[in-house]
């Protein structure tokens, strides 16, 4: 999966949390707050790698690293 699919994924995740945290702010500053939030997520997801190995690969790396 794309990786910026996977982002897509995890604000869609989160949005109903985030919605739900913006009811305590004031309407007229919703919208933007909600942008900002997002623009965070993104900027903090984009320094973390999401493509993590599964098991078998991770199975395989480690005998590799092991063999030598």
């Amino acid at each position: 999966m794309h990786e910026s699919q996977n982002v897509e994924k995890i604000i869609k995740l989160l949005e109903p949390i985030i919605n739900k945290r913006l009811l305590q702010t004031h309407p007229k500053n919703r919208e933007d707050l909600k942008q900002e939030i997002i623009l965070s997520i993104i900027t903090r997801l984009n320094k973390v790698d999401l493509n993590v190995p599964g098991f078998f690969e991770t199975i395989e790396q480690i005998k590799s690293t092991s063999n030598k």
